[in-house]
């Protein structure tokens, strides 16, 4: 980034970092820059719509995600899926969050975030289901997610 300031890849790599770091006022501060620069393009969207998930902003990430998969086609972030999936379970759109989950995983199979918020959402259905939660929480695991004990208690045998 030092060597290339103006550079909207070197932004987005940039911001990618500080959401991975949990830096979120310069990943927000990173996006606005990346947007004065050039044209929104998909994965700026993301970026965006990451962001403005951790802000609570939920309709603007949803719009943000809906905006860029619509412009690049459904097979092109799996991604993108997840976080709209968490967008919508965050306003309460669990039927909705849970098929955009199941294609992000459909996409990419190794996407342990998606199963770890299938594991929760399914903890979330009335009926609970923790005979699903619990396979897909395995599933997270086998995928990389951290485990979450909080998670661990619930789902324990």
């Amino acid at each position: 980034l030092e060597e290339y300031p103006q550079e909207p890849w070197a932004l987005k790599g940039a911001c990618r970092c500080c959401l991975r770091l949990g830096r979120m006022d310069k990943a927000r501060a990173l996006t606005r820059q990346a947007l004065t620069l050039s044209l929104p393009d998909a994965d700026l969207n993301l970026l965006a719509a990451l962001v403005a998930c951790q802000d609570g902003r939920y309709q603007a990430a949803i719009s943000l995600l809906r905006q860029s998969l619509k412009q690049n086609g459904t097979f092109w972030s799996p991604e993108a899926h997840a976080a709209l999936g968490v967008a919508l379970a965050a306003i309460g759109e669990m039927k909705e969050a849970q098929e955009e989950m199941k294609r992000a995983i459909s996409l990419n199979p190794k996407l342990g975030d998606a199963y770890y918020n299938l594991a929760r959402l399914s903890l979330r259905q009335k009926p609970t289901d923790h005979d699903t939660a619990r396979v897909h929480y395995q599933n997270a695991l086998r995928h990389g997610s951290a485990p979450d004990p909080e998670l661990d208690t619930l789902l324990a045998e």
